[in-house]
């Protein structure tokens, strides 16, 4: 009897004990085990007065955890679900207000770290148990009730923020922050309740204490690395402009590398993204990052089909911006060793967007490195088969621009090159001569200077070249055994196909990168041929006075 008479009296104890500052988790969770015994000695309105009265007044800072925990078991679980519905419904917003409150000790901090994961797990949990049950209370009902419960109140907290900020009062977003984080998981409706948020923010007007809030929200420092770099990821997905980045991320990419890491790279080398979004990512990065984290994205963007990228990324702005034209310009073509599609597309690139006398630039100081006869004699066959693309490519491009007397500069440059090369015992470098000397000759117009080749694949790559058909399902042709690439599970970049094993790796400004090699004996012993620079002198006398 003792036994009944304190089971009646539990839910009128904890009506009056539950008060919202006070952890009630342990009561709450006496009531949800006793609720059969309850349900044998108390009317049904009375259950509904205190009983239900219990979780609806109860913080859900705290309550919360228990619900969600007690989902495990199917008896009452539809009852359950209604207390976390009608708790949530009622309390969810001020508890969220409460949480951005200054000066929070890590006591309580980690109860609401606590209270986040019970939130995450609402949906998964609720699901699983109301399928083996028949529940009183819809569950769909609930979990739709519950969801646009998280978008009002998440929205009311953040309008909170907006006035305190606005007032000059401090706040505390950590828990708001790890909310948005975790929020990516929550379904609502036909997306996710991240999306919801990331929207919302972006349609609230122009102002730097919007800005400040956001920013605050999405890169706030205490969110673990990996919930950050997935956070990161789904905003710049969610945003629909450079505008939205630029609200949820600002110019802190300067300084967070998580940001750095997710729009410089993981957006444009690991992702297949919507048009839209790299043209948006590519708007944010012009905008906010310093010139040499947007030069260094451009440099890494030289990998694999890019064409349409670059045009979509940088427009025309290589007419005004140094730091695209010091890499499409000088970088790409002189100072690595590049995928032949990179070398045909930014030419292409190149001839479309930059203006002709920084395209005839280019060109001229191309020419002048494949001519240079240190160039010829030192430098690896790989480099020099580059830059051998890269005269090619470009050269093609000269007579649709129109340039007044451009050809009579490169030729005489490139005829230079042509003597050397005719001169050396490699057959590759030999032949590369044969053909640019030949291609210009016919480009230049006039009398045409005829050689005879050796059919070879790199015969036919430079005819591809210079007839614009270079078949895309080519493989590169290399001079030597390339690196394997990495599994496409590791999430480290692959290697670049155009670095050769034992080689020094090809991937900064210096000089030095390229290896110079000795010429052996057995090749300097080779007698040059006494009537070439003559031959070539008198050709170039004759197409200089046929062009007069």
């Amino acid at each position: 009897m003792t036994e009944n008479r304190e089971v009646e009296a539990l839910p009128g104890i904890g009506f009056d004990e539950i008060l919202w500052d006070n952890d009630c988790s342990a009561l709450l969770e006496v009531i949800i085990d006793e609720i059969d015994k309850i349900e044998r000695y108390l009317t049904q309105t009375e259950i509904t007065s205190c009983v239900d009265g219990c979780f609806l007044n109860a913080n859900p800072l705290y309550a919360v955890p228990v619900l969600v925990s007690c989902l495990n078991s199917r008896q009452n679980a539809d009852r359950i679900i209604f207390w976390l519905t009608s708790c949530l419904r009622e309390n969810l917003c001020q508890t969220f207000k409460d949480s951005i409150r200054p000066n929070t000790d890590d006591f309580l901090h980690q109860s609401y770290v606590q209270f986040v994961s019970s939130l995450m797990f609402i949906r998964e949990k609720a699901s699983n148990v109301t399928t083996k049950v028949n529940a009183i209370h819809s569950s769909s009902n609930s979990l739709a009730v519950i969801e646009n419960t998280f978008c009002s109140a998440i929205c009311n907290c953040l309008r909170y923020v907006y006035d305190l900020v606005t007032s000059e009062k401090d706040v505390d977003l950590r828990v708001i922050s790890l909310l948005v984080a975790k929020s990516r998981t929550v379904v609502v409706q036909d997306s996710t309740l991240l999306h919801y948020i990331v929207r919302w923010l972006c349609s609230q007007e122009e102002s730097p204490v919007w800005d400040r809030i956001a920013q605050r929200v999405f890169t706030d420092e205490s969110v673990g690395s990996r919930d950050a770099e997935a956070l990161i990821t789904a905003v710049a997905l969610c945003a629909s402009s450079a505008k939205d980045l630029m609200r949820c991320f600002g110019f802190t990419i300067r300084r967070n590398s998580v940001i750095r890491r997710v729009c410089c790279t993981k957006l444009f080398l690991q992702r297949v993204c919507d048009p839209a979004t790299v043209l948006l990512v590519a708007q944010y990065l012009h905008t906010a990052a310093t010139p040499e984290i947007f030069l260094q994205t451009i440099e890494e963007l030289h990998v694999n089909d890019c064409l349409n990228l670059k045009k979509r990324c940088f427009g025309f702005t290589i007419r005004r911006n140094p730091v695209i034209r010091r890499v499409c310009c000088t970088k790409l073509f002189l100072q690595r060793v590049c995928d032949p599609a990179t070398v045909r597309f930014v030419a292409e690139y190149l001839h479309t967007a930059a203006f002709p006398e920084i395209y005839l630039q280019t060109i001229e100081a191309v020419v002048s490195v494949w001519s240079d006869p240190a160039h010829v004699r030192y430098v690896a066959v790989e480099q020099q088969m580059h830059l051998t693309r890269v005269v090619l490519a470009l050269g093609r491009w000269i007579n649709e621009l129109k340039i007044p007397n451009a050809w009579q500069k490169l030729f005489d440059l490139a005829i230079q090159g042509v003597e050397q090369r005719l001169a050396n015992p490699d057959a590759v470098i030999r032949q590369s001569g044969m053909f640019v000397g030949e291609t210009f000759s016919m480009w230049m117009g006039g009398e045409r200077l005829e050689f005879e080749f050796q059919n070879d694949n790199w015969l036919d790559e430079m005819q591809g070249i210079r007839d614009g058909k270079v078949d895309e399902d080519k493989n590169p042709i290399t001079v030597v055994q390339l690196e394997p690439v990495l599994d496409a599970v590791d999430m480290q970049m692959p290697t670049s196909s155009s670095s050769a094993v034992n080689s020094q790796p090809i991937d900064s400004d210096d000089e030095e990168d390229f290896k110079a090699y000795d010429v052996p004996e057995s090749e300097r012993s080779v007698e040059t041929v006494s009537m070439i620079s003559t031959y070539f002198q008198s050709i170039n006398f004759e197409i200089t006075n046929s062009q007069l």
